[in-house]
């Protein structure tokens, strides 16, 4: 529960992708769910975590943002449509909001995203695409999340 009904939509199919066991096939960043994630914006052998999260709202309704293969993309445009949120235990993560990181340096161009799956007793389970081989969930504790940028919220 908790979320917008268009987020829970898109994790819903996060979720499906997770229990069909889709990801990386015959290489890194390599094979048909890489493929279908970048959508033709950036060459199979790419990074594939924003893809993931695009295809997955795309999936799920009309988009709240335009499909991207950036991580800091992705936050960037929905910071810009007013999305962009800091959660607290007083209003913690819910259900679809998107969470990014950064990668190499704070700075730097790169990220990776993922989306909430659910928030409990300190504890942030997401699902994210790239981290691993295939799309997986993790845990954080939340307000210990190493390399966080923000979050974002779709309403």
């Amino acid at each position: 529960s908790g979320g917008s009904a268009r987020a829970r939509a898109a994790l819903a199919v996060a979720l499906q992708e997770y229990q069909a066991g889709h990801g990386e096939v015959g290489g890194n960043n390599r094979g048909p769910h890489v493929r279908k994630y970048l959508n033709g914006l950036a060459a199979e052998g790419s990074s594939w975590c924003a893809g993931f999260v695009s295809w997955c709202f795309l999936q799920s309704g009309p988009m709240p943002f335009d499909y991207t293969v950036g991580a800091r993309d992705l936050l960037g445009q929905l910071r810009q449509a007013g999305m962009g949120v800091t959660p607290t235990d007083a209003d913690p993560p819910r259900p679809g909001d998107i969470i990014v990181w950064w990668r190499k340096a704070p700075s730097a161009w790169e990220g990776h995203v993922g989306l909430v799956v659910d928030y409990r007793g300190g504890v942030l389970t997401t699902i994210e695409g790239n981290k691993t081989p295939k799309v997986g969930l993790f845990k954080y504790t939340f307000g210990k999340i190493d390399k966080l940028l923000g979050f974002a919220r779709v309403p």
